[in-house]
């Protein structure tokens, strides 16, 4: 990777971090927003600082494939950034979601719609 494509990248992270006290979880995809089957998915959800942060849960769900992933975080300590990715998903259109737990309880969510064209739904 050239410094300037890793320098852009770095960018890119930065800018969807969450920005605001009320903004505790955002989420990336790439692709961005569509691809073929069977499509590789690439999540990156970055996380605001939080003494209170506990688990963090991440969902690729469309009607006919479900695939999930969780992590338990160390509330300040933990990376801003966390890297998922879901393999070989099957066409259809997909809700990804991000849910931050904090020690109470409570979820902070996020959604984004991904479409995997092609093949059988």
């Amino acid at each position: 990777m050239t410094a300037a494509r890793a320098f852009m990248c770095a960018l890119a992270l930065a800018l969807a971090m969450p920005s605001t006290a009320g903004e505790r979880v955002a989420i990336r995809l790439s692709p961005t927003i569509s691809a073929f089957a069977p499509a590789n998915l690439h999540v990156w959800v970055m996380v605001a600082a939080h003494p209170d942060n506990r688990a963090l849960k991440v969902v690729a769900e469309s009607p006919a494939f479900y695939r999930s992933s969780e992590i338990t975080i160390e509330g300040e300590e933990a990376p801003q950034t966390n890297a998922f990715e879901f393999r070989n998903l099957p066409s259809g259109t997909y809700l990804v979601s991000a849910v931050l737990v904090d020690r109470t309880g409570h979820e902070f969510k996020v959604n984004r719609e991904f479409e995997v064209m092609g093949g059988e739904h």
